[in-house]
């Protein structure tokens, strides 16, 4: 346990972040982000299934190959959803 500070002194500033400017910090996502997610690929057309796993298969409306994401309620870094954004836009989602 630290000593108790006096009034009136004050610490040293903390460390500064050496990220540099322009990359964002990874959090990690929440189940409302995959939630509206979801939501905006059933309004065009995708079908999503929800697997055992806990992960979703998203099926374009015209067929085709399906992308696999994080499912509603689980827990993950922002990068897989970002990734799985990445290839529905490939595939004509606008999201």
């Amino acid at each position: 346990m630290r000593p108790a500070q006096p009034l009136g002194e004050s610490r040293p500033p903390g460390p500064t972040s050496a990220r540099p400017p322009g990359l964002r910090e990874t959090h990690v996502t929440t189940h409302k982000d995959t939630d509206r997610l979801i939501r905006a690929l059933k309004n065009q057309g995708f079908r999503v299934e929800q697997l055992r796993s806990g992960r979703c298969r998203v099926v374009p409306p015209g067929g085709g190959d399906p992308v696999m994401m994080p499912g509603p309620g689980r827990r993950t870094d922002a990068r897989a959803l970002d990734n799985a954004r990445a290839r529905l836009r490939r595939l004509g989602a606008d999201v």
